[in-house]
C-alpha cells in the first residue's frame, strides 16, 4: 500500500497523506485501515484519471518504440519520437492505449507526463494519446509535425488541450 501511495501521480501526495493520517487516528484494525485507504486512493484515481477524458490528466507511459527505433512491421519507418502505451488502459483495438511522447529529443524507457492531445483516427478503430513532460508547452503544429511520420497514412482529427 505504501508503494501505491508513494507512486508519483497527479493527485497531490499530501492529499493522500491527509486521508491516511486521518484514518490512522481512528480505532480500526490495521487491515481495515489499509483497505479504507486503498479504496479512497482508488476512488480519487478513478475520478481524477478518467479514460473518457484523458486530456489534462497525468499518465505513466511505457516506451516500447524509443526514438530512433524501427517499426516492427514496416522496417523503413524510423520513429522520430518516443512511442509507447499506457498500462492498464485498453484502447479500441483491444490493446493497451498507444501514446506518442513529444518534447523529448532522446530515447527514453518510460515517462510520467500529461495528455495534451488526442489523435482520433477516423479510418481506424483506435485513438493515439499525445503525452508531454509536465509543465512543457507544445504547440498543435509541433505535435502535428512530430506525428506526421505515422499519421500521414490515416484520416485524423486532433483534439488539443
Amino acid at each position: 500500500l505504501k508503494s501505491a501511495l508513494k507512486k508519483e501521480l497527479c493527485i497531490p501526495f499530501y492529499q493522500k497523506l491527509q486521508y491516511e493520517n486521518h484514518l490512522n487516528n481512528l480505532r480500526f484494525s490495521i487491515s481495515l485501515k489499509k483497505k479504507m485507504i486503498k479504496e479512497i486512493v482508488i476512488g480519487m484515481l478513478l475520478s481524477e484519471k478518467s479514460y473518457n477524458n484523458p486530456l489534462g490528466k497525468c499518465w505513466d507511459v511505457i516506451i516500447d518504440r524509443p526514438l530512433g527505433s524501427t517499426h516492427p512491421t514496416f522496417k523503413e519507418t524510423i520513429y522520430p519520437i518516443n512511442y509507447g502505451y499506457i498500462p492498464g488502459i485498453i484502447a479500441g483495438d483491444g490493446e493497451e492505449q498507444d501514446a506518442y511522447v513529444v518534447g523529448i529529443s532522446y530515447p527514453i524507457s518510460a515517462i510520467h507526463g500529461k495528455c495534451i492531445a488526442i489523435v482520433h483516427r477516423k479510418n481506424d478503430n483506435e485513438d493515439k494519446w499525445i503525452i508531454a513532460p509536465l509543465n512543457m508547452i507544445i504547440t498543435k503544429q509541433e505535435i502535428q509535425d512530430s506525428i506526421y511520420f505515422q499519421e500521414q497514412y490515416f484520416d485524423i482529427e486532433m483534439e488539443y488541450l
